[in-house]
């Protein structure tokens, strides 16, 4: 009788501290929830959610990653983008989703918005359309460097510097930029704080010892070399 009261007690605090993974922003807000918006890279575009990316070699864990963040005592918003998605018109329905949250009654410190490469970026122009100072942005490997040209139809850091030039002077609050020291194309976010004084950018550079080919792929999967100190940083 008592293992089984133990069981029942076990499960009813494992439930208690699990959020749900969305598409969307449900129907009814929970305000004393945390909600917590995560936007895939654009392997998920290519190849669809928890699918092998043969560029890679690896498969991208959308659901486990989502999970993972669920497990955290977050409801989850996270969507398998259609390809071809436009930064720009992905941001304004990010900020739409945070807008209805906070019309719900849910306190932007208990909102999180977190991307990897092209949602990085997305997180990026989310921050210029939201510029509320208490949400966690959380931009993983996704600040393209200067070498960076086209990669299949998409042009990440022409849409970098576009981004960096439309926002000048509207990003604020906190944003941590997080990215592997093996991975060339993709790393500090630096050059946004430039022109954005009110941003507090934070920097960890994770040391996977991937080669720097899949050094890129190290959040393709809820890995706790990056994903318990992205969980740390965010409970600040």
């Amino acid at each position: 009788m008592r293992s089984i009261v133990g069981l029942f007690l076990s499960l009813v605090c494992v439930s208690s501290w699990s959020g749900d993974v969305l598409k969307d922003v449900p129907t009814t807000i929970d305000p004393q929830a945390k909600y917590l918006i995560y936007l895939p890279g654009l392997a998920v575009e290519m190849d669809g959610p928890d699918a092998m990316n043969r560029y890679f070699g690896k498969v991208y864990q959308m659901s486990a990653i989502s999970k993972a963040f669920a497990e955290k005592g977050f409801t989850v918003i996270a969507e398998a983008r259609p390809r071809g998605t436009q930064v720009d018109a992905y941001a304004k329905k990010v900020a739409d989703q945070v807008a209805r949250l906070m019309a719900g009654g849910v306190a932007a410190r208990n909102m999180a918005v977190v991307g990897h490469s092209k949602g990085g970026a997305i997180v990026i122009a989310a921050a210029g359309e939201i510029k509320a100072a208490d949400i966690s942005y959380v931009v993983l490997a996704g600040c393209a460097m200067p070498h960076v040209g086209t990669l299949g139809n998409e042009t990440p850091r022409a849409d970098y510097e576009r981004l960096m030039a439309a926002n000048k002077g509207r990003f604020k609050g906190r944003m941590l930029s997080m990215y592997d020291a093996a991975d060339d194309d993709f790393r500090t976010c630096k050059e946004l704080t430039a022109a954005n004084p009110e941003l507090k950018l934070d920097e960890q550079v994770i040391q996977s010892g991937s080669p720097a080919r899949t050094a890129h792929a190290i959040f393709f999967a809820p890995e706790a070399i990056w994903f318990e100190p992205l969980m740390q940083w965010i409970a600040r």
